[in-house]
């Protein structure tokens, strides 16, 4: 399972939406947080159609 987590963090690449911007101040990145939902989510729909083309060429 750890392989498959490390594959996809190859794919769509780490996390990193945590800015610091010094003196104890910090903020969230949601630009970067909607881009990585959006190619997380990308990803789920490009492996679920090569798995249902896959099922219907062996049916």
């Amino acid at each position: 399972m750890q392989t498959v987590i490390d594959y996809l963090r190859d794919i769509i690449g780490t996390p990193d939406f945590y800015i610091e911007n010094g003196n104890y101040s910090s903020t969230w990145d949601y630009g970067a947080m909607l881009e990585y939902a959006v190619a997380g989510v990308l990803v789920i729909i490009v492996v679920g159609s090569v798995f249902r083309i896959l099922k219907e060429i062996f049916r």
